[in-house]
């Protein structure tokens, strides 16, 4: 997970720079992608992880890490709005699809672990919430550092450090890895109706005020992205604060 989010905050908080200075787009253009890009990626999770029950862990997890590949180099390279908004697309769907995948299988194993008695799978998310917020620190501080360079570069970066993943995830996570609990009689996932499950989850009341309360929440973050760099910029006449910025909000 620091991997991840290194790539990942190396460029996206950088895209609303490279947007209005790059490209020269307006403020509503600006605001309009990074909308798109939230959108594709938390709003299409229930996506990804009905996918990843119907059709294995492994695969779909591959098949996101090499969308956000190719939607990091579509980014950097892009010079109009409508390839623009094809990389982000591409970069949100990319999480929808391996986020929750690596999550539930996360769960998966920790519930395995737990059975084991080796630990806790209150300890493994620990654990993985301690990598996954070391790499939203470095991730924009090492963003920051490469505001100098073309944004294409910042973007091929990432898409190294991804196809990196890539390569780790195909020779070792096993593909076996289910998003079930792995407890005995569990239903395997090739045997679930993914209607059927998307069914259960709209009927929940609970659940879904819960969602809407993280969704407002997450809007008001997401601000964060638009409004930051516009406003260091007219404060202090640049924008190279901007990485301590993003990682102290981490």
């Amino acid at each position: 997970m620091t991997l991840f989010n290194i790539g990942f905050y190396l460029v996206v908080p950088f895209l609303a720079v490279h947007l209005s200075e790059g490209l020269g787009f307006a403020a509503w253009v600006v605001g309009l992608v990074l909308g798109l890009r939230m959108a594709s990626q938390q709003g299409m999770f229930f996506v990804g992880g009905s996918l990843a029950d119907r059709f294995g862990v492994r695969r779909i997890v591959l098949i996101g890490i090499a969308a956000r590949i190719v939607g990091f180099i579509a980014v950097g390279f892009a010079e109009s709005l409508v390839g623009v908004v094809g990389g982000v697309l591409l970069i949100g769907l990319a999480a929808a699809l391996f986020a929750p995948a690596v999550e539930a299988a996360n769960a998966s194993y920790g519930a395995l672990l737990e059975r084991q008695n080796i630990m806790r799978r209150t300890e493994l998310f620990g654990l993985e919430q301690m990598c996954s917020r070391t790499g939203t620190v470095l991730g924009p501080l090492l963003g920051a550092a490469l505001l100098g360079v073309p944004f294409a570069w910042t973007t091929c970066s990432a898409a190294v450090l991804f196809a990196g993943l890539w390569i780790a995830f195909f020779r070792w996570f096993p593909a076996t890895v289910t998003t079930s609990a792995m407890q005995p009689g569990s239903v395997a996932p090739a045997d679930r109706r993914i209607w059927a499950v998307w069914r259960s989850v709209l009927s929940h009341k609970v659940f879904l005020a819960y969602a809407a309360l993280c969704a407002a929440q997450l809007s008001a973050y997401s601000l964060l992205y638009l409004m930051l760099p516009a406003e260091l910029e007219c404060i202090a006449g640049n924008q190279s604060a901007l990485g301590w910025f993003y990682a102290a909000l981490r």
